[in-house]
């Protein structure tokens, strides 16, 4: 009898430990709304929405980069599509998605007429970070 009123202390605590950090005791639960704002996040690049794809960005990467320096980092004469979202790996220790991609990017500036209708599909990956039940792009600056 006591061990099951243990166990169930236990697990009570644990989940009441879960709901006040903000994480939730399935983080698997939460994985519909980090699609969601990865799919927000690369419709802002896409239309060239810099300002909201920097929102995306962690809080820390924020205070120390400014949207000015953000936005060197994107090329002016091409644009980049998600195609789909291929793999998640979530680490609830670290409340870190790695997530792998495949995007479509293709010139807006190019040289040759052929150049601007050939696009470049590719695998990326990107980590996505959980704070507060929130996800962020992890940007590595």
């Amino acid at each position: 009898m006591k061990t099951s009123n243990i166990s169930r202390a236990i697990a009570l605590t644990a989940l009441l430990l879960c709901s006040q950090t903000g994480f939730s005791a399935d983080p698997g639960a939460n994985l519909d709304a980090l699609k969601s704002r990865i799919e927000t996040r690369w419709q802002a690049l896409a239309a060239k929405q810099y300002e909201k794809a920097y929102a995306l960005e962690t809080p820390n990467y924020r205070r120390v980069f400014p949207l000015k320096l953000f936005l060197n980092k994107f090329a002016l004469g091409s644009t980049s599509r998600l195609e789909k979202i291929l793999d998640v790996k979530y680490d609830p220790e670290t409340r870190i998605a790695n997530v792998l991609m495949r995007v479509n990017s293709r010139s807006t500036r190019a040289s040759t007429k052929w150049a601007t209708k050939m696009p470049l599909n590719t695998r990326i990956r990107e980590k996505w970070l959980n704070i507060g039940g929130q996800w962020f792009h992890v940007n590595h600056g």
